[in-house]
């Protein structure tokens, strides 16, 4: 009787090991996307402030300002 407890037992353990190997790696994918995509995002305000810089437009200013980015130096 303890060996079939045993036994049951081991393969539950087992299925839920595996399932949770499997939905860490779903997650792991997922982090690793979200961290790409926010770097991409990073990148392009930051090209978008470099430009504003060398070419001002009140416009992209505007737009950054709405995002809480600006491109003026803080005041001193």
């Amino acid at each position: 009787m303890l060996l079939a407890i045993s036994a049951v037992l081991s393969l539950v353990f087992f299925w839920r090991y595996v399932n949770k190997t499997r939905e860490l790696r779903v997650l792991q994918f997922q982090v690793t996307q979200i961290n790409q995509k926010s770097a991409a995002m990073s990148q392009l305000v930051g090209d978008i402030v470099e430009y504003s810089k060398r070419y001002p437009n009140h416009d992209i200013e505007r737009l950054l300002e709405s995002v809480g980015v600006t491109n003026k130096p803080a005041a001193k």
